[in-house]
């Protein structure tokens, strides 16, 4: 993973290494808590939505979360 990025959005890219461990870190919320929101990812990260909410949709279009409302579950 080193040196390698994920693009997420058209602005926004992560280290690879880091988005992995972003990724495992917000499974394992849903795992403990059933769902996650962009505020609790917000908060988890300490960073803005402009980082996150990407990062999320991205996990829903590799088919790890699906959307529901305001939420986000394990698929």
């Amino acid at each position: 993973d080193q040196g390698k990025v994920v693009r997420v959005a058209d602005s926004v890219v992560f280290d690879a290494g880091a988005y992995r461990e972003m990724t495992e870190r917000i499974v394992q919320h849903l795992k403990d808590q059933g769902t996650i929101t962009v505020a609790d990812a917000r908060t988890m990260f300490d960073t803005s939505r402009k980082y996150v909410l990407p990062l999320l949709e991205r996990m829903d279009q590799q088919q790890i979360t699906r959307r529901n409302g305001d939420e986000r579950v394990l698929r």
